[in-house]
């Protein structure tokens, strides 16, 4: 049982960005900044928030709530109701991770927070991955 009527709920629930949230925008600018090119909430299972599709690398940046960082830790304060969401978020991740991987794509999954504290530092990260694993130059030539 949730705390919040249906109603009251379903506002909260409403106020919820899907897409363009502060992490997300944060790490595009910081993509653009370096040059790299990629593609937003591309249209694939699990609807990553950022896309290299000529590297077939897609980029989540997860929320810490709702996907569970740390969970363990603090999954006892929760009802049973919330228990049983983040669960359920967490199984869909891993699924749709396998799903990709079977399918050649490359997944990196970040934390918003995380993401928003340095976005350069994560733009980075996804450069040193395509460099390591040997993809195409994802930098423009100037």
């Amino acid at each position: 049982m949730d705390m919040w009527s249906r109603e009251k709920r379903s506002t909260i629930m409403a106020n919820i960005k899907p897409k363009n949230t502060k992490p997300e925008l944060a790490l595009f600018k910081a993509l653009e900044t370096v040059g790299m090119r990629f593609t937003t909430h591309h249209d694939i299972k699990g609807k990553p928030d950022i896309a290299i599709l000529d590297e077939k690398l897609l980029i989540f940046i997860d929320g810490e709530f709702w996907h569970g960082k740390d969970y363990p830790k603090w999954k006892y304060k929760l009802n049973p109701y919330w228990k049983r969401r983040i669960e359920n978020n967490m199984t869909r991740d891993r699924k749709i991770r396998r799903c990709l991987r079977k399918e050649g794509w490359s997944i990196c999954r970040f934390w918003g927070r995380d993401v928003l504290k340095n976005p350069a530092k994560y733009a980075k990260r996804v450069s040193k991955i395509i460099e390591k694993k040997g993809y195409n130059n994802p930098f423009p030539s100037k």
